[in-house]
């Protein structure tokens, strides 16, 4: 017999769940850089910020897009629990929720008989 859901689904889920969980590290990582580099600026550049932007102005563009891509996945990517109810709710029809009642009042009424 065919399950309903396939269990590739479940497995799925948990991946991206734990991919979520590589993106958030990340940006953890991405804070505690930025505020290692805030200080090298104040200690070490006394012309200031525009004396380090000038000398690092690729290597920023590239951390600020890095950023933001991982900020726009961390949005895009639901949580485990949202992408099962997102599941159930695709497999939850009219059709199966009929089916549902009618073996359950088939279970009611066999379990009366017996009585």
């Amino acid at each position: 017999m065919e399950p309903i859901v396939s269990p590739w689904i479940f497995y799925w889920v948990d991946v991206v769940s734990g991919l979520r969980w590589v993106l958030l590290g990340t940006m953890t990582a991405f804070i505690c850089f930025c505020i290692i580099v805030a200080v090298h600026v104040l200690v070490e550049f006394d012309d200031g910020y525009e004396a380090f932007v000038g000398k690092y102005y690729k290597k920023i563009k590239t951390f600020v897009v890095l950023i933001m891509v991982n900020i726009l996945l961390l949005i895009a990517i639901p949580g485990k629990d949202t992408m099962i109810t997102m599941i159930v709710a695709q497999y939850t029809t009219e059709n199966n929720l009929n089916y549902i009642l009618d073996v359950s009042k088939q279970i009611i009424e066999a379990t009366k008989k017996d009585k």
